[in-house]
């Protein structure tokens, strides 16, 4: 049976870091080698993650978008990541056009026990204790301790913590293994690097539930797979500023998807 989300979407992620501004330390006749663009190219994305959260905070916009045909569903995680204290905030809001196929709606949004889908606004707080959540639709904050663990075909709240910043599901979280094939300078001197990942990875940035509606990861880690394509942006101080992920390769082409224009 094909699923319907695969049979009706196809999908495109970019992710935005504002990071707020960092002093530099004063001049010397002779300037040090800089912390990114001083060394190799393959390591310079991995370098710039590091020092991005070196810088303390930021600010963090993230869109993922499914399409099917003229109409969309779009989710926007807006909020702050605090580097330093190891600890974030964010919300998270699904805008889903009139027409969107009611069965791709239903596997985005969920099914709750009742009329409709699920909530399609989220507000939540994480740090290294908890994780505390509210739906768009509630009066009240839930509390959740230590490590949530997933039952068979049921996503956990752990999905919501990353582990390069408090924010899960975010392209920080692919950056780190990330070897850049090129690279090019960008106004204001800063670079911009086109790379790839494995799909495998691209998978780990969707609650456990979706991903069941996406094509399946390899079955061992060494096998190979379609790459991800990804470009990252980095400022002049060697922070990122932008990173910009293609997964159109997540859906089924067989399935009938579409890629995005």
């Amino acid at each position: 049976m094909i699923r319907p989300l695969t049979r009706t979407a196809a999908a495109l992620a970019g992710a935005v870091l504002l990071l707020s501004a960092c002093d530099s330390g004063p001049g010397t006749a002779r300037p040090a080698p800089h912390p990114v663009f001083s060394e190799p190219l393959a390591r310079q994305v991995h370098l710039a993650l590091r020092h991005t959260q070196k810088a303390g905070g930021a600010e963090l916009r993230q869109t993922v978008t499914f399409t099917s045909g003229e109409d969309r569903a779009v989710q926007t995680l807006t909020g702050r990541l605090d580097f330093a204290g190891s600890r974030g905030s964010a919300t998270s809001r699904w805008h889903l056009t009139p027409d969107f196929p009611h069965a791709a709606r239903e596997t985005i949004l969920g099914t709750p026990q009742g009329p409709g889908t699920g909530d399609a606004v989220g507000r939540y707080t994480v740090d290294t204790a908890a994780i505390h959540y509210r739906a768009g639709s509630a009066g009240y904050w839930l509390r959740y301790a230590g490590d949530v663990e997933p039952l068979w075909g049921i996503d956990s709240i752990s999905h919501l913590r990353g582990t390069e910043g408090a924010i899960g599901g975010t392209l920080l979280e692919v950056l780190s293994g990330v070897r850049p094939a090129a690279q090019r300078a960008v106004p204001g001197g800063g670079r911009s690097y086109r790379a790839d990942f494995p799909l495998t990875e691209a998978l780990e940035l969707f609650p456990y539930d979706l991903r069941g509606e996406f094509v399946p990861a390899p079955l061992y880690d060494h096998l190979p797979s379609a790459p991800v394509p990804l470009t990252v942006e980095v400022d002049h101080e060697g922070r990122i500023t932008r990173a910009r992920a293609d997964l159109t390769v997540l859906l089924d082409k067989k399935a009938g998807a579409r890629s995005p224009g």
